[in-house]
């Protein structure tokens, strides 16, 4: 599966403390962004709100497959 072409179609918005629940359970991440995006997936474009962390220095988009 091929992620590519990432766009930023907003401003970015945080850091907030924010709680994630997955089927698994729930996390509390520090320093968590928000930012809606165009990406494409695929071949076919998409448009999302993005989720986004801070985490050892490093920024990783948080997704979840549904």
């Amino acid at each position: 599966m091929e992620l590519s072409d990432y766009t930023f179609v907003s401003l970015v918005s945080g850091p907030v403390t924010q709680t994630v629940t997955t089927p698994n359970g729930t996390a509390t991440i520090l320093d968590y962004f928000t930012a809606s995006v165009t990406f494409v997936f695929q071949g076919e474009t998409f448009n999302s709100d993005g989720g986004y962390a801070l985490i050892d220095g490093e920024m990783y988009w948080l997704g979840q497959c549904r």
